[in-house]
């Protein structure tokens, strides 16, 4: 069996176009770290793009928890929505997919179990960049 792919031995170059101005200043910004030039700029490289997943995940997370407030909201206090929040609540209204219905037997609904339909987040969480940009980008 070959592999889908050879490793390629020889090392990859790349070109930076820089300034004499900006040249310098990495330069010496590297000699006071005791660093070759190649070595200081993977680092900085390497923190740029940490910093990049940081960035996405801390998004990420405030996407998750705007995403469950508002269903959490919509589902129970819908009144409470004014202006483009509404405007998402009733498009989230036309799209029945996003809805959890709770199946309540007759004994249930007769105790007073809680059988009003409710806004499922992982579902509205899928469909939430495009109804975010239906509503906010009009």
């Amino acid at each position: 069996m070959q592999p889908l792919f050879t490793p390629i031995q020889a090392p990859i170059r790349t070109v930076l176009h820089l300034s004499a101005a900006t040249a310098t200043a990495a330069l010496l910004q590297a000699q006071r770290q005791q660093q070759p030039l190649g070595e200081w700029l993977e680092s900085l490289v390497v923190q740029g793009c940490s910093r990049l997943d940081e960035q996405r995940l801390a998004d990420r997370l405030s996407e998750l928890m705007t995403v469950e407030l508002f269903a959490h909201v919509a589902s129970n206090c819908p009144g409470a929505l004014t202006g483009r929040w509404k405007l998402l609540f009733e498009r989230c209204l036309q799209e029945s997919a996003l809805w959890h219905y709770p199946q309540v037997s007759l004994e249930d609904a007769e105790v007073g179990v809680d059988c009003q339909p409710s806004l499922n987040a992982r579902a509205l969480l899928k469909r939430w960049p495009q109804l975010m940009s239906s509503v906010w980008l009009v």
